[in-house]
């Protein structure tokens, strides 16, 4: 059980800031296309958080159970967790640009808007 509480820990504040994320967007973003785009990126993001534990906890169990046994090779297992991993984290990469793009749009849209305003209210 302390090698799952440990796994745990390490995925805890991940998955509690995309909750943050999560609940601050839905809250406090006003409604939109971009909203909508940081939403997928944090549920992106929060999916694989969940399968890498998942995929951790699965790789603790497979070396207690060799432990247990005292027989099996746990190397065998080795390239293809590090390869979930890999993708895993790339998939999370593209959920971290799906946010940072809807950042980046509607921080445009705003500054556009505000230019719009500022050349409106100018007197001629």
């Amino acid at each position: 059980m302390g090698l799952n509480a440990a796994t745990l820990g390490i995925f805890l504040p991940e998955l509690l800031g995309l909750t943050i994320a999560f609940i601050l967007l839905s809250s406090r973003a006003p409604r939109g296309r971009m909203r909508n785009y940081g939403l997928a990126g944090v549920a992106i993001m929060a999916v694989c958080a969940l399968l890498g534990l998942a995929l951790s906890l699965f790789q603790n169990a497979m070396a207690m159970r060799q432990a247990a046994s005292g027989g099996g090779n746990l190397a065998d297992l080795y390239p293809i967790m590090l390869a979930a991993r890999m993708l895993l984290r790339v998939v999370t990469l593209g959920g971290l640009l799906l946010i940072v793009w809807g950042l980046c749009e509607a921080s445009r849209r705003a500054a556009r808007a505000s230019s719009d305003q500022d050349s409106n209210a100018a007197p001629p």
